[in-house]
């Protein structure tokens, strides 16, 4: 991949979706590079815009605003920052990587990122907003079932997102456990967790991340070797 600045590789991120996410993210992209001083990390343009309306809501008919005129008009303003390529830590907002990607700068799909992590499973559970979910986003390889929670542990799901975490008033580990057990119930092998706030909870708990796939961990992974860097370990 050559770089748009002679300085080296420029990494754009469109975060606030929500914002713990984003602080994740970025604390993945540091702790996971491979580096012995800090110039070795990767610059960073950070727009963090929690105003973006709510991609569920929206994808499923709730709210009448879409997001996808503000996604397009913050990924052209780091395309105007010569950035190299564009992370968007929501896996949901990716239901809108078609049009965000004509854009004539390369948008990371973390969806798809996550996806091919678990391409090796046979039964693959996936934790994720009920809009993700619907979309079918992950559901990539027609080799591969794909356990969704019911209706009850989809329900949970939705409560730990919207109203534990996007909150900040904390969330059930109870909870969390008994939709882990309803998925393996199901014959999961492996679980992505499709919603990058749910990367706070793998974090907390301390999941076993042989289970548990963190799709905004995969998505700092791809963001690192891509402009060049070496993930740690490898």
């Amino acid at each position: 991949m050559s770089f748009n600045s002679e300085s080296g590789p420029l990494l754009g991120v469109l975060g606030g979706m929500g914002p713990l996410a984003t602080a994740l993210f970025l604390e993945d992209i540091a702790n996971f590079t491979a580096v012995k001083k800090d110039q070795d990390h990767l610059d960073i343009i950070i727009y963090s815009m929690p105003s973006i309306p709510d991609r569920t809501g929206y994808i499923l008919g709730k709210t009448t605003t879409s997001p996808l005129p503000d996604l397009k008009k913050y990924i052209l303003e780091l395309k105007d920052r010569a950035v190299d390529l564009v992370a968007v830590p929501c896996v949901t907002a990716m239901y809108f990587h078609d049009k965000i990607s004509e854009l004539g700068v390369e948008v990371a799909d973390i969806s798809k990122i996550a996806a091919k992590r678990v391409e090796n499973f046979t039964n693959v559970g996936i934790m994720a907003t009920t809009a993700t979910t619907s979309a079918r986003l992950f559901e990539t390889n027609s080799q591969i079932n794909y356990i969704l929670p019911q209706e009850k542990y989809q329900n949970m799901i939705m409560d730990t997102i919207y109203t534990a975490i996007k909150t900040g008033s904390g969330f059930e580990h109870e909870n969390f456990s008994q939709i882990t057990a309803h998925l393996k119930e199901e014959g999961a092998d492996v679980v992505i967790l499709g919603c990058t706030e749910l990367s706070v909870v793998k974090r907390q708990m301390q999941l076993n991340e042989d289970f548990f796939v963190d799709s905004l961990s995969e998505l700092a992974k791809y963001c690192i070797r891509s402009l060049g860097k070496r993930v740690k370990g490898e």
